[in-house]
């Protein structure tokens, strides 16, 4: 009989909740912080409201017990699992106010792909993204990387029933004995990891050409992205633009670091490197990553891509270990993957997508424990065959001590390694049903389900809806790893279905009844779901610009295109000379002597730009939140894979450049309704608090 919750049961959960949910609005804090330092006033706005409504709905929740019983493994097991999507909810409020996101529902997929450290993006034009809403992005990775309930327990909170509540995040290994110390070691080694590596990468930026501000906070987001490998880029071409060996192999080491188990991680702290080497998961994970590279670099070096040596260790490496640690960083266009790529090579990044990295990490996917783990069993089982019937055979691994395989232990491995395969399937099958092509949604629901965040161009806005929601109930599931949302879901159905009674003719009654229980469930769905797709009044909308050439325009036998153009459709326009117009976006980063690279934009795509240095001082601004930046008309030869610049995809411009506008400070319409509204929910949400202590002093 499945467990069921009573209306107890759901008053404890919804009291816990409550406090979750007002973690959300306290860390909200951090962006409000950026806006202000930035002068984002409308986004300050934006993030007021968010914080009064996380509290209210935590506050309110909070009175649903105003003396909750100790939590049990059931009560774990929900509190777990809805965090994660109510969560990603909360996060979505000033997403979307922020007018870059086409519906909420776009916006609380971008939540659940931040928390689930997925990396997956369904917001435009995030070149002209307020500082304050990048940080958001990426503080929800560093928050889901590590884990939601790991941050409360950090806090001190949950403490007496922290147990139950680690465990349920799909995490079973305790680093310290104390679960509230294992929490603490696990955000302090991350938060002194995110540290030393923002150091590293702004301090390379910086070198490269970056302003110090601007150069730490994108040092900050690269490293957060890596460290939890997240795969959020804080603009629309990932690591391309930055242009950047040197910040590559920091990112890669760092994405490396990420996918270890936190577990393995504090054993090398304690200066038992022994535990390491011998440790299984390890040595699968590190036989596995060195068989990715060597088998995908030589699927690149029999095709026509990536031919020369630079270009195969830059970007071939850095692209299959990205996938390997389920980051989802990229230094290639998705057009150069789906175009250039062979379909084994394809084949390949979705392997190693697939399997992920370390149980008890960042990393998403199967886990190298547990395909180690089923080797181990299948080497077993073959020796048992071989040996006589009498002959007692057992097998051994090293994960944080030797233990002996048991068959509880390895058909646990099985079971989720088959939820994930079954996962990856019927995501692959639904995208088909859309009309894709079988290896682009093959990728796309394997990427979604691992948490990888590679894309092969399935996720954009305007997607189907059914097909979204499906990625988000992926990222959802494989982030805690199936067992938990199941039987959550579950002991749900459970409770909403009538007792069977031993009188005769109580089935059919209670068939009916559950028929309607079932019925009510989806009705509330397809209600929920039409709510997050209906349109909101934005408190600032992205603009809908799109650069077009003027067809005059045509310079030197050149080709006039669009960014979008290059950006979606380039194989036709390889090594010919084209021109286009855009917008300057982000920063000028030093290339070689004579000169620098720029990012140019039409609000839907973008493309680098090898620009001449002497050019540079016609661009007054760099296109940016605050700012609208200079536009120009350019004549330059196209490379889909620049044999230069180590397969890069860019444009190398003549000496004909052209200012067409040169841009200026750009308006915020601030929103005083947002800010007295966020400041009464937040009244309200005191208020609140100040009740539930009362009451809770009176029943004691």
């Amino acid at each position: 009989m499945w467990p069921r919750f009573n209306r107890n049961d759901f008053a404890i959960i919804a009291h816990y909740l409550g406090a979750l949910m007002m973690i959300f609005g306290l860390i909200m804090v951090v962006p409000l912080a950026v806006s202000v330092l930035y002068g984002e006033w409308a986004t300050s706005c934006i993030y007021v409201l968010g914080i009064g409504v996380a509290l209210i709905l935590g506050a309110t929740l909070r009175l649903a017990r105003i003396e909750p019983q100790r939590m049990g493994r059931k009560h774990a097991i929900a509190i777990t699992g809805l965090i994660w999507i109510i969560g990603a909810m909360l996060a979505a409020v000033p997403l979307y106010l922020s007018g870059h996101y086409a519906s909420f529902l776009d916006a609380v997929f971008e939540g659940v792909s931040g928390l689930t450290a997925t990396g997956l993006s369904l917001a435009q034009d995030v070149d002209h993204m307020a500082m304050a809403d990048t940080m958001w992005r990426f503080f929800l990775q560093f928050v889901g990387g590590q884990g939601v309930v790991v941050v409360a327990l950090s806090l001190g909170i949950f403490t007496r029933s922290g147990s139950a509540l680690y465990s349920s995040e799909a995490r079973d290994e305790s680093v310290v004995p104390n679960i509230k110390n294992t929490a603490r070691f696990i955000l302090s080694f991350s938060t002194v990891a995110v540290l030393m590596g923002t150091v590293i990468c702004a301090s390379i930026l910086m070198f490269n050409g970056m302003e110090p501000l601007k150069g730490f906070f994108h040092g900050l987001w690269i490293t957060i992205g890596a460290y939890d490998t997240g795969g959020f880029a804080p603009g629309s071409l990932s690591l391309i633009p930055y242009h950047s060996w040197p910040l590559e192999v920091v990112a890669m080491l760092f994405m490396m670091l990420g996918a270890l188990s936190f577990a393995v991680v504090a054993q090398v702290n304690k200066g038992n490197w022994r535990e390491f080497v011998r440790d299984i998961e390890v040595r699968t994970l590190a036989l596995w990553t060195v068989g990715m590279v060597v088998v995908f670099v030589a699927a690149l070096a029999a095709g026509n891509f990536l031919t020369d040596y630079s270009g195969l260790m830059r970007r071939g490496i850095f692209t299959i270990i990205s996938a390997t640690t389920n980051t989802g960083f990229q230094v290639l266009t998705t057009p150069q993957i789906t175009t250039l790529f062979s379909s084994g090579a394809v084949l390949l990044l979705a392997i190693s997508m697939a399997v992920g990295g370390s149980s008890a990490s960042t990393a998403g996917g199967i886990k190298a424990l547990r395909v180690g783990l089923i080797f181990k069993g299948i080497a077993l089982y073959l020796r048992r065959i071989l040996q006589p019937r009498s002959v007692h055979i057992t097998s051994y691994y090293n994960h944080i001590g030797k233990h002996q395989l048991a068959p509880e232990l390895l058909s646990s491995a099985l079971i989720i390694a088959a939820l994930y395969v079954i996962s990856y399937v019927l995501g692959a099958l639904v995208g088909i049903a859309y009309g894709y092509e079988a290896l682009p949604a093959t990728f796309e629901s394997i990427s979604a389900a691992s948490n990888a965040g590679i894309s092969s161009g399935i996720v954009q806005p305007g997607m189907p809806m059914p097909l979204e929601v499906l990625y988000i109930l992926q990222m959802w599931l494989g982030r805690l790893e199936f067992i938990t949302l199941l039987a959550l879901f579950a002991s749900f159905i459970a409770s909403v279905v009538p007792r069977r009674k031993p009188r005769p003719k109580a089935p059919q009654q209670e068939s009916k009844g559950s028929v309607k229980a079932v019925l009510a469930v989806v009705l509330a769905a397809l209600v929920a779901t039409a709510l997050l797709c209906a349109p909101l009044q934005t408190a600032h909308a992205a603009s809908d610009a799109a650069w077009a050439l003027d067809e005059s325009f045509d310079d030197a036998g050149s080709t006039a295109v669009t960014i979008s153009e290059l950006a979606e459709v380039p194989g036709h326009l390889d090594n010919t000379m084209v021109s286009f117009e855009g917008e300057v976006v982000g920063s000028s980063i030093n290339a070689d002597p004579g000169y620098v690279w720029i990012t140019m934009s039409d609000r839907e795509n973008a493309i680098t730009v090898y620009l001449p240095r002497e050019q540079l001082a016609q661009i007054e601004y760099f296109g940016s939140y605050a700012f609208e930046g200079t536009h120009l008309r350019l004549v330059g030869e196209f490379h889909l894979a620049c044999y230069q610049h180590d397969g890069c995809s860019d444009v190398h411009a003549s000496n004909f450049v052209e200012v067409t506008e040169q841009g200026g400070a750009r308006v915020q319409n601030v929103n005083l309704g947002l800010l007295a509204s966020g400041l009464a929910l937040c009244a309200g949400a005191g208020g609140l608090l100040v009740l539930y202590n009362v009451l809770s002093r009176r029943k004691r």
